[in-house]
């Protein structure tokens, strides 16, 4: 990924009190797009093992309101839809029921993996992160299910660098994760774990390097998403490559994730 064309947004809302509501996962858009993203949906789930994935051959729901303006959407209607202004805000809540969220997660991430009709020229922002998921019922070369991966841009790198270039080091000479992202991690892994994972909460965390690698870490057989150091082929003005050690379950993928869409939150708001 080298300067691509902005599709969306990656962001992480954390769950509240009153009234409660549940953490989400949220990718914005131009609202514009909707109707072509779910044209493209419909026909990535032509090709999606749905049901050796969840164990049952259930739909899609569309992210288009329906004739009654019903916005719910993804599998199980895990998600729902709303806008504001030209923006459609696509919100994956997370809960124990974490299959149906990852396989809706994957299937938006191929769906904006490619630029949109018309939106072709680079204007006054850059994508900032080109997320991709595997959600898999046969795992791969090391019996990972939910590998996870993709570019962050330029700008999030500089953004990293100046947070370890701000703080003491003390994880191995790094610098520790901004608190927010740690916190959008633990807030995500304890909605979806169950009682048996919950008291695994606190293992979320990890470090930012002073050259503006990251690790993000949760509970697992060193279990993490990073930019690890053979990714080291940027150069100014390009993205770097991240990717993912031992990634087994969908609630460590959607942890990680919330940490991720955390960081780039936060790497926007400060400009």
């Amino acid at each position: 990924m080298y300067n691509t064309v902005h599709q969306y947004d990656l962001s992480f809302v954390p769950p509240q009190r009153r009234p409660k509501t549940k953490p989400q996962l949220v990718i914005t858009i131009d609202k514009k797009h909707l109707m072509e993203l779910d044209w493209r949906l419909r026909r990535i789930m032509e090709h999606t093992e749905v049901e050796a994935y969840l164990g049952n051959d259930e739909p899609f729901h569309s992210v288009l309101p329906d004739l009654f303006g019903k916005t719910e959407f993804g599998f199980g209607k895990c998600g729902f839809l709303t806008t504001e202004g030209e923006e459609a805000h696509l919100r994956i809540e997370l809960t124990p029921d974490v299959g149906r969220r990852a396989l809706t997660l994957n299937l938006l991430a191929q769906a904006l993996i490619v630029p949109f009709e018309g939106n072709t020229k680079l204007k006054n922002r850059v994508q900032q992160v080109d997320l991709e998921t595997r959600c898999s019922p046969y795992g791969g070369a090391h019996g990972y299910e939910h590998a996870t991966g993709g570019y962050v841009s330029e700008s999030v790198r500089e953004w990293l660098k100046k947070q370890a270039g701000q703080h003491t080091r003390s994880i191995h000479g790094h610098t520790p994760l901004p608190q927010p992202i740690t916190k959008a991690m633990q807030q995500a892994w304890s909605a979806m774990a169950s009682d048996r994972w919950e008291m695994w909460t606190k293992e979320c965390g990890g470090f930012v390097a002073e050259d503006g690698r990251f690790s993000l870490v949760c509970f697992g057989n060193a279990c993490d998403l990073a930019i690890y150091p053979d990714h080291e082929t940027w150069s100014r003005g390009e993205s770097v490559r991240f990717g993912c050690h031992n990634l087994d379950h969908a609630v460590q993928q959607l942890t990680l994730v919330s940490g991720l869409a955390r960081l780039c939150q936060l790497a926007r708001e400060d400009g």
